[in-house]
């Protein structure tokens, strides 16, 4: 009787020990590392954007809170993973969010996503002119035709803080010009502008002085 009871508990010692070297964890060996923000936010366009994770196994990834946003690629094999979240734009006021949930193994780790409300976005400042309307432009260039002998003349304009023009230099590669660069500063009177005007070339210079009355 002894003999068989001890038979019985050795068979059941040897089932339970089998057992137990078979049991794993429940979702199996793996872990996942998020080497990205834990939270961030999108503007409320139409948007994409990167997170980025290490994963030791096959991993898997969900977006929960909203059909707005989706992950791609949604699952793959063990390495370093970049997978890109879509977001749809929001046309709505309120912002909104969604959780993208990495799942390998037993362990997962989560981002949480916020897209703007459509509100909540600054409006574009226009763009400055180069020029302010009715000034002149900074600078110009012409290509003139003289019996078939094509040359330039350039002209560049300085102005003070209320749009006057203070300087202009003028250059020219038309050899028949006895001063091919000419430098002009304007000076404001009350009722009369002084212009001095310095002639360059590569052998003389020379500098004349032209007064402007104007009109009151």
């Amino acid at each position: 009787m002894r003999h068989f009871t001890l038979i019985l508990t050795t068979a059941a010692v040897a089932a339970l020990m089998a057992a137990g070297c078979q049991e794993k964890p429940e979702g199996g060996d793996g872990s996942v590392s998020l080497h990205s923000e834990a939270e961030m936010t999108l503007p409320a366009a139409e948007t994409d954007s990167v997170i980025s994770f290490t994963a030791t196994a096959d991993w898997t990834a969900t977006v929960e809170g909203g059909d707005w946003l989706s992950v791609s690629p949604a699952s793959g094999e063990a390495g370093e993973i970049s997978a890109t979240l879509s977001a749809s734009a929001n046309s709505d006021a309120d912002a909104r969010t969604a959780t993208v949930r990495i799942t390998c193994g037993a362990d997962e780790a989560t981002v949480t996503v916020t897209q703007e409300g459509a509100a909540g976005e600054e409006p574009e400042e226009p763009e400055e002119p180069e020029q302010p309307t009715g000034k002149m432009p900074r600078s110009i260039s012409m290509v003139l035709d003289e019996d078939g002998y094509l040359y330039h003349h350039d002209y560049t304009f300085g102005y003070d803080e209320v749009g006057r023009v203070v300087s202009m230099l003028f250059k020219t590669d038309n050899g028949n010009f006895g001063w091919p660069e000419n430098d002009y500063k304007f000076e404001y009177g009350q009722n009369s502008v002084n212009i001095n005007i310095e002639f360059r070339s590569d052998e003389l210079s020379g500098l004349s002085v032209v007064e402007w009355t104007l009109d009151s």
